[in-house]
């Protein structure tokens, strides 16, 4: 579930927002839409704040696991793919298998794909955010050690 928090009330749980590991919120500059991550679902989700209620979806190819917006005011998500077996490092750690980097509109919650690193040797795992600059899209990861 995603709360919202302020000085008045404290903590609030916002109705229709349950979701398998909600995660990444963003609000519009307007403050009239919540956007939130569903990481095991794969989803981005739209939530009407006036409303109260969730208003669409976008389904991605990767768990998402952070937002931000983008220059253009899109979203970029960024989250792995999943994972399988152990870390070549014997940590019992589970091996990410890949990362995505999608750039959604919110206007009509489509996605497309801005990066996807499975069988391209990325240099990166585990990723969690990506950040437009403008110029260039600055990726990190969700740990400080490699998994």
């Amino acid at each position: 579930m995603v709360a919202r928090w302020s000085a008045g009330k404290g903590e609030v749980e916002l109705p229709e927002t349950r979701a398998g590991y909600p995660n990444g919120v963003l609000v519009s500059a307007d403050g009239r839409f919540m956007y939130f991550n569903a990481w095991t679902a794969k989803e981005v989700r739209k939530y009407d704040l006036k409303e109260g209620k969730e208003t669409d979806m976008v389904k991605l190819d990767f768990m998402p696991d952070n937002i931000t917006w983008t220059k253009n005011r899109h979203m970029l998500a960024a989250g792995v793919k999943g994972a399988r077996g152990e870390s070549p490092t014997g940590s019992g750690t589970p091996c990410i298998v890949a990362f995505g980097v999608a750039e959604i509109d919110p206007d009509n919650m489509k996605s497309q794909t801005v990066f996807y690193s499975e069988g391209k040797g990325a240099l990166i795992s585990g990723v969690s955010v990506a950040l437009d600059t403008g110029s260039a899209i600055y990726i990190g990861r969700s740990r400080a050690t490699d998994w």
